[in-house]
């Protein structure tokens, strides 16, 4: 029969307390072995992406200056990234400092691994980051924190003022392109002008209309006044010679300004045409040069990829070990795996009598 669990224990209580006394000293012991860690955090806000948008800038949009959730986003992934983790090992000579030969296989990955236990980069409720770092060197720890953070915020940058070289890159092409083509395109404006004799197709026009109704007009009067001089009698031949050859001469001019309508006719539709496409090649390469401008001035300005709320300073106490919980926690747990073990061989010891 299976006697009660309470006077069972009781009957063992010697040995229970024993192992559980044990447990508890030892665990003294062993907490009081185990090195102070202190752990050192700062906090920063994310900058968002619209301060470095020329666009945005010089625009009429509205713009945001702490980041949205995709610029968070991509600032944790810089901050858990093996890029940023090798330059703080590096920086800080944590091979030395972890006491791991870095000429071991797998060395840079055991530094990695013994850095990312003690190297934490978090959300928090209000959106902001924080980074923490903690090490058995208080100093040391804010140190850390404070350079990775620093870091974060030169990654960040980089990144924003590639993308931004690589805009201001194609415009530069854009604009040599341009300027190749605009010089083309005068090119073969000035020869249709010449061709056509088209120099200014609004002014131009009204000026030969008007020159050929006043030619018109004038031939039309010389030949009425020839016809009457010739059935006039008395008229000299040398004036009537003189008014024919009149006559002649606003034929003539007549005939002139018809050809230069003609061939400003025919030419002026294709020059109005180039000179609109020359006009709009300069109004795009002035936007270009405009685009250009503002993208250095971004550049120049040099705008943050973060806003510090905190700097990591030096840690007073301790972060771990939680020496008091430890000799809690290894105390209890000994008592009740001392409880159970107690009651599992009470357990065996029936079961085998009764086989």
């Amino acid at each position: 029969m299976l006697i009660p669990l309470g006077k069972l224990l009781w009957q063992k209580k010697r040995l229970i307390i024993l192992l559980t006394v044990l447990a508890g000293a030892g665990s003294v012991v062993i907490s009081l072995l185990l090195p102070n860690y202190y752990k050192a955090s700062t906090t920063f806000y994310v900058a968002s992406t619209d301060v470095t948008q020329p666009y945005k800038l010089f625009g009429a949009s509205e713009i945001s200056y702490f980041g949205k959730p995709e610029d968070i986003d991509r600032v944790l992934t810089f901050a858990n990234s093996y890029q940023l983790v090798d330059q703080l090992i590096d920086t800080f000579q944590l091979f030395d400092h972890y006491e791991i030969n870095p000429a071991q296989p797998k060395a840079r990955f055991k530094v990695r691994k013994t850095f990312l236990k003690h190297y934490e980069v978090l959300k928090n409720k209000f959106n902001a980051i924080e980074l923490s770092f903690e090490d058995k060197d208080r100093e040391f720890a804010a140190q850390v924190a404070n350079v990775a953070r620093d870091l974060i915020d030169g990654l960040s940058r980089r990144m924003t003022e590639e993308n931004l070289e690589q805009q201001a890159q194609i415009v530069r092409n854009t604009i040599s392109e341009k300027n190749s083509e605009l010089v083309l395109l005068n090119d073969s404006l000035a020869k249709l002008r010449e061709e056509f004799g088209i120099y200014n197709t609004l002014s131009q026009s009204e000026a030969l209309t008007s020159e050929l109704t006043t030619a018109s007009s004038l031939l039309a009067k010389e030949n009425a006044r020839v016809k009457i001089m010739e059935k006039s009698q008395g008229i000299k031949k040398d004036s009537l010679s003189l008014a024919k050859a009149l006559v002649a001469g606003y034929q003539a001019q007549v005939q002139e300004l018809n050809a230069q309508i003609s061939r400003f006719n025919n030419g002026v539709s294709r020059t109005m045409a180039m000179d609109d496409y020359v006009e709009k090649v300069q109004n795009q390469l002035g936007y270009d040069r405009i685009r250009l401008e503002q993208i250095q001035s971004v550049l120049t300005a040099q705008s943050p990829g973060i806003y510090v709320v905190e700097h990591a300073e030096t840690p007073l106490e301790k972060s771990k070990p939680k020496r008091s919980v430890l000799v809690i926690a290894a105390t209890m747990l000994t008592f009740l795996l001392a409880s159970l073990g107690t009651v599992v061989h009470h357990q065996l010891k029936v079961y085998l009598k009764e086989l």
